[in-house]
């Protein structure tokens, strides 16, 4: 992956859009999309914090009448 292509990807994964959505975007799955980026703290806390927002939303969703 070319050092544009990571910025790009390093960009979106800060805006919270998901790991799916990169690898759409970038018309790659989602496994060559993990292969790609090297796992650093920073990267690993994103994805976390992508789904913990996923499931906050769906908590909240299912809790709401």
């Amino acid at each position: 992956m070319n050092p544009d292509k990571l910025q790009a990807v390093k960009k979106l994964l800060e805006s919270r859009t998901s790991p799916k959505e990169v690898a759409k975007t970038l018309e790659i799955s989602v496994a060559i999309l993990y292969r790609w980026i090297p796992i650093s703290g920073k990267l690993i806390i994103l994805v976390i914090a992508n789904i913990v927002s996923l499931l906050w939303f769906e908590v909240k969703k299912k809790n709401s009448f």
